[in-house]
């Protein structure tokens, strides 16, 4: 999935009539049902707004559970941290990793898309931090209603405050900014070469697994994830998905008992053997579409 999480996609403004993006849990001794809402990071605003019984749900919880507390991203300590973990080893620049065709052709692709650097001047960065430079600035420039500081969790986050909600993370800052740039640059090189060579390929699934969230569609967008041509092979899918879905899950099954949640994460998370939903139910707890609350 990092080949194209953060890619470029075509979006479509409202959500599919039989979308199902929010869950409901209950059983097991509840006394109160919490939520799963899933959401994507390219996906409009709207969708906020379009899914049924969100903002009901959002009312009824007593805490929103994020990936992490999005507020603390933006902080100065948190932006330094960032900043150093995309610093690449002094050994492991961009020159010292890749040919200078491969160079070349990143500053080919900058150019072809009006994007104002070049491999030289991102020499100390690691190749994921050239892949979200890249795919976040096409985003911007093709749609020009997406911004990538108003995203969906963020968002959610935001109403969540507003309406006097607590707002926590289930992983700390820390455990993100390794996910995100903390894989070998190996890896990094090769995922970030993969978009600069077959730029369409990455555009197309990107468009793909976009509609297949909008449409509420959790089986294909799980099939199209853990497609390793497109998505993620079996070492990707362990890293990036299934170890945090199981050390999510049980820290849910820890604050269940004692209060009513929505937990807000990327809709890849949810479905699949080891997506929450599944892993939740494994635990005794009946989840289901949140049709009605």
């Amino acid at each position: 999935m990092k080949r194209i999480t953060l890619a470029l996609a075509a979006l479509i403004i409202t959500i599919g009539a039989n979308a199902q993006l929010l869950w409901k849990i209950s059983g097991n001794g509840l006394t109160k049902p919490s939520y799963l809402f899933g959401t994507h990071h390219v996906a409009p605003l709207s969708v906020i707004d379009s899914v049924p019984g969100l903002m009901d749900a959002l009312a009824a919880a007593d805490v929103l559970y994020g990936e992490v507390d999005m507020e603390k991203m933006t902080d100065g300590a948190t932006q330094m941290k960032m900043a150093q973990k995309m610093m690449a080893p002094a050994d492991s620049t961009l020159s010292k990793v890749l040919s200078a065709e491969e160079l070349a052709a990143i500053d080919n692709l900058f150019k072809e898309n009006g994007l104002p650097y070049t491999t030289a001047q991102l020499e100390v960065m690691k190749p994921a931090a050239v892949s979200n430079i890249i795919t976040l600035i096409m985003a911007q420039k093709a749609n020009p209603g997406f911004n990538p500081n108003a995203q969906i969790d963020m968002m959610m986050q935001q109403r969540a405050k507003e309406k006097g909600k607590e707002v926590k993370g289930l992983e700390t800052i820390d455990s993100q900014l390794d996910i995100l740039f903390g894989s070998p640059i190996s890896e990094q090189a090769k995922s970030l070469m993969e978009t600069v060579n077959d730029p369409g390929k990455s555009m197309k699934a990107a468009v793909a697994m976009t509609n297949a969230y909008l449409a509420g569609n959790l089986a294909e967008l799980d099939r199209m994830m853990h497609d390793p041509e497109i998505g993620m092979d079996a070492a990707e899918a362990d890293r990036l998905i299934n170890r945090r879905n199981g050390a999510w899950v049980e820290f849910m099954i820890g604050v269940l008992p004692t209060a009513s949640i929505i937990a807000v994460v990327g809709a890849g998370h949810l479905p699949g053997e080891k997506g929450v939903i599944n892993l939740l139910r494994k635990a005794g707890y009946k989840v289901e579409p949140a049709d009605t609350l």
